[in-house]
This record gives C-alpha cells, sequence and structure tokens, in this order.
C-alpha cells in the first residue's frame, strides 16, 4: 500500500510543479509581449538548435 500512497504523492508534486512552471512561463510571456504559443515556438525552436537542426 505505501507504493500507491507514495504515487500519488508524487502524481500530486508533479500537478504543483506543473501549475507553478505554468505560471513562470505566462509571466515570462507577459513581460515580453508574447502568448502562451509564441513561447512555445521559442522552446521548439531552441531545441531543435541544441540539436543541431534549424
Amino acid at each position: 500500500m505505501a507504493e500507491a500512497g507514495e504515487r500519488q504523492e508524487l502524481a500530486l508534486l508533479l500537478r504543483r510543479l506543473t501549475v507553478e512552471l505554468d505560471a513562470v512561463g505566462q509571466r515570462f510571456a507577459q513581460l515580453h509581449g508574447l502568448n502562451r504559443t509564441d513561447v512555445r515556438a521559442l522552446v521548439a525552436i531552441m531545441d531543435a538548435a541544441r540539436r543541431g537542426r534549424r
């Protein structure tokens, strides 16, 4: 049973982290006059560049 409880706790912590990271992304977008899709596009471009693709 402890394993199930640990999984539930981990899921809760991951949800909390997701909410916080979303808020950070939203603040970043607002500060730079962007919207969420703009930020996601920038992340995709940065990830592609890191992998050597453009």
